[in-house]
């Protein structure tokens, strides 16, 4: 086992407390890899949350050294792993409280001219639907529904929350359907 920088050595308990567990560093490390550099450096992270987790570890309180020190290699090396690999900035999002629908819900419901008094007293009250609808949608469902309907490519949006683009058209989808029968708008 290496020493950390500043940190006090390892006991020898401590260190054959580490040493059982070594061989799970490169099995969790591979797990989160895309490349070979990445394996690296993600072994490295889990090498040190394994020697953080031996001088942690507290025997009297009963769980096994093993299930203690998988929590701490997994959390950094996931940790890690999205610290890498973070999207650019999000957009910022869209409070509801003061959304109100615009040019880009066209997708979500497209009014029809508005000749009467009655015929725009429909529209709002259509409007108000698709409006409380997504404020029942979960938030990324809900961009993603924003983002397609402003005109977004499945690869962007999909790029955008982390997620293959067949699964960016699922949520999509899905969160359309459910949008439609939250304003009581039938499929043909």
């Amino acid at each position: 086992m290496r020493k950390t920088a500043g940190a006090r050595p390892l006991t020898d308990e401590q260190r054959a407390l580490a040493e059982t567990c070594h061989p799970a560093c490169y099995h969790y490390a591979g797990k989160w890899a895309r490349s070979p550099a990445d394996t690296d450096g993600l072994i490295e992270i889990c090498i040190d949350a394994l020697v953080r987790a031996a001088r942690g570890y507290r025997p009297e309180r009963g769980t096994k050294f093993i299930t203690y020190a998988v929590r701490s290699m997994w959390n950094a090396v996931r940790t890690e792993y999205r610290r890498r690999h973070e999207r650019a900035p999000r957009s910022p999002v869209v409070s509801l409280s003061t959304y109100r629908p615009t040019a880009a819900d066209a997708g979500l419901y497209d009014p029809p001219a508005a000749e009467g008094v009655a015929e725009e007293e429909e529209r709002r009250h259509r409007l108000g639907l698709v409006y409380t609808a997504l404020r029942h949608l979960p938030r990324r469902d809900r961009e993603m529904v924003l983002m397609r309907t402003s005109g977004a490519l499945l690869q962007e949006v999909a790029d955008r929350f982390g997620v293959s683009k067949e699964r960016a058209r699922q949520v999509v989808k899905k969160a359309l359907a459910r949008l439609r029968r939250k304003c009581g708008v039938v499929d043909e």
